[in-house]
């Protein structure tokens, strides 16, 4: 018995400094350059990141901080054996993601084959990626941008009455005040903004508490052990993963790629048309997008960014690939505007005076007729943007 524990334990030890040695086998990449390196467990260790010690965005942030102590304009790092290049310097980021990006077009490769993960455009590479998002680019002009605002005041008002009605008394106060939970109110109003901007869909977030379109966007968001290991396992050993067919979504991703393949199919036969996000998709995948009043049809990305000795595949979007680019706009939207706008009720908050300041601005800009806040009239709040951006005001 005592022999056979042993025997397993030298194998977990083995077989964990087999894998650390095939892991660092290639840290003589950088160096070799003279580019300085940072190895992965100078930032967080598996250990770390398994017990949640630290995030994935914690450890870029610990490779920032390491290559500033350098003094150094950008660094190499191994990323499961890959060499990734870590830019510090804001005009080479700018050279790189411009003048010279013919040479730098790829992010980080993410060897997950779930159709609507490898459909995304976070996951796609080269001229495949310049392609879609050639196709993707005119859905985010100023021109189509305003054909959505209509939701964005719609959404404001819910949220204003959900706060007016839904009133939880604070103890001890008898002055009539009370509690409002606001990263409850804020995630709820963004998944009803993103819902019905990005799915031309009621999410009924702020109206039901149960809703099944909150529960899934919070879901989305949950990466419990055994989802963070299969990505482990898709990191540091891809082809493996994909031979087991290892399922890094949850249900939640399901939920919402069948919501949008229904919709994507009843606007198909239907033939309606909406100001949201699904129906510019199914615009671009036509190649019927067409240009409005405000639209740029080239900047200056567009122009420099192109990549030489390559041949445009003249790819069409299927109806895999647009659902795929709608969920990326719920799944990557929600964490990060929720995130912001609690951030900046936290500081209104604290910092009654900008709370004024802002809130004269925005009551400036209110229609007096139909109560709502024109895109043009958004535009001009030149003290909410600074405020937003973080600049001094």
């Amino acid at each position: 018995m005592l022999f056979g524990l042993a025997v397993f334990a030298a194998l977990i030890v083995g077989l964990y400094y087999l894998i650390s040695f095939y892991l660092s086998s290639n840290n003589s990449y950088w160096p070799k350059r003279g580019v300085s390196l940072v190895t992965p467990t100078q930032a967080a260790t598996i250990w770390e990141l398994l017990t949640k010690k630290k995030t994935l965005v914690g450890v870029d942030d610990e490779y920032y901080k390491i290559f500033k102590e350098r003094g150094v304009k950008y660094g190499g790092i191994m990323e499961f054996r890959k060499p990734t290049l870590f830019i510090m310097d804001l005009d080479l980021i700018k050279q790189v993601c411009v003048k010279d990006f013919d040479h730098f077009v790829d992010r980080r490769p993410i060897m997950i084959h779930e159709p609507v993960i490898e459909n995304m455009l976070t996951s796609l590479e080269g001229q495949q990626w310049k392609d879609v998002r050639s196709i993707l680019s005119p859905t985010f002009t100023t021109g189509k941008i305003k054909r959505m605002f209509q939701h964005f005041n719609s959404c404001g008002k819910n949220i204003l009455t959900y706060v007016t009605k839904t009133k939880v008394p604070s103890s001890g106060d008898k002055d009539g005040s009370y509690t409002v939970t606001i990263q409850d109110v804020v995630s709820r109003y963004t998944v009803d903004v993103i819902g019905a901007t990005a799915f031309g869909m009621d999410t009924g977030a702020l109206k039901d508490s149960q809703s099944i379109f909150y529960k899934m966007a919070k879901r989305a968001q949950q990466f419990e052990y055994l989802r963070m290991m299969r990505w482990f396992m898709y990191f540091s050993l891809p082809k493996l993963a994909n031979y087991l067919k290892l399922e890094v979504t949850n249900e939640s991703w399901k939920f919402f790629t069948e919501i949008l393949r229904k919709a994507l199919k009843e606007r198909q036969e239907s033939k309606e048309k909406r100001d949201d996000f699904l129906q510019l998709i199914i615009e671009a995948s036509k190649g019927e997008l067409a240009s409005e009043e405000g639209d740029a049809t080239e900047d200056a990305f567009e122009k420099d960014a192109q990549l030489n000795n390559s041949k445009s595949s003249k790819i069409t979007l299927n109806d895999d690939m647009a659902i795929s680019q709608c969920v990326l706009f719920f799944v990557v939207g929600f964490d990060t505007v929720s995130s912001l706008v609690n951030f900046a009720a936290y500081l209104m908050a604290i910092h009654q005076d900008i709370q004024e300041r802002v809130s004269e601005e925005v009551e400036k800009n209110i229609d007096e007729k139909t109560g709502n806040i024109e895109y043009d009239s958004f535009g001009k709040m030149e003290y909410l943007d600074k405020f937003v951006s973080g600049e001094q005001p």
